[in-house]
């Protein structure tokens, strides 16, 4: 049903529209979008917007600490173009706070990239980084499905289910 609704990929000669980085500048795009839960809360307490806070999970494969540095800056960078853009729209709302979880695999036993525990980067921007050889990447994914599982069960009215269908590209917390 996911794939469905994503569709299969463009057969494009660009090979930048399958970056790491323009992945985490669609799902920051896809924050900014109101949900369906969004406009009927906004619509029924006629409010002009609602709070807009969500998890971005960027599973990928990076050089070194400074290749992680670079990622989390740009995300930064875009997500603050987002707002400034948000601010002056009809149709998306302001993200007011994004958490980016960052998943590094590296295929050998050693890996230049430090797991390092949430940092705030901003008022409205944290992120985390967890390094894992490949061969671990089926525990390393139930690890990230029991956690998004327990936040549904745990605020289950405060969230959309059926953004948990995009689960790994984009987990939106719709915090009221």
């Amino acid at each position: 049903y996911i794939f469905r609704m994503v569709g299969p990929p463009r057969n494009s000669q660009q090979t930048t529209d399958f970056t790491v980085i323009h992945g985490l500048r669609a799902a920051i795009e896809a924050l900014a979008e109101p949900t369906g839960f969004q406009k009927e809360y906004m619509q029924k307490h006629d409010l002009s917007r609602v709070s807009n806070r969500g998890r971005v999970i960027c599973i990928t494969s990076a050089r070194d600490n400074l290749s992680m540095s670079s990622l989390e800056t740009i995300f930064h960078q875009v997500l603050l173009q987002q707002n400034s853009m948000s601010v002056k729209s009809d149709h998306l709302l302001k993200i007011d706070f994004c958490h980016l979880l960052i998943i590094n695999l590296y295929p050998s036993t050693e890996s230049f990239v430090n797991t390092r525990p949430p940092q705030d980067h901003s008022p409205i921007f944290r992120s985390e980084i967890h390094s894992h050889p490949s061969a671990k990447l089926p525990r390393v994914l139930m690890n990230l499905i029991a956690m998004i599982v327990k936040n549904l069960f745990f605020i289950r009215l405060l969230f959309n289910v059926e953004l948990f269908l995009r689960l790994f590209l984009l987990v939106k917390i719709n915090v009221l």
